[in-house]
């Protein structure tokens, strides 16, 4: 009966080993506070809102209140 621990001849050696999931799940982590840092760093810079044309300068003055209207029927 052969021995189960014997390496076999028939097999072929593994070209490379697999690395371990926690170191993935390290570098992961790693990207992942890298991406948060860089967010967090960039996060209060906004860029100003432009002006439409439609919005008047503050420097103009406001236009000419209008007369009241009248009400229908009196002179």
């Amino acid at each position: 009966m052969a021995d189960r621990n014997a390496p076999d001849a028939d097999r072929p050696a593994p070209l490379h080993k697999r690395a371990h999931p926690l170191f993935w799940l390290l570098i992961l982590a790693a990207l992942f506070a890298l991406g948060w840092s860089f967010y967090n760093h960039h996060a209060g810079e906004s860029m100003p809102a432009p002006i439409s044309p439609d919005v008047a300068p503050a420097t103009t003055p406001p236009p000419p209140p209008t007369p009241p209207a009248k009400p229908n029927g009196t002179r």
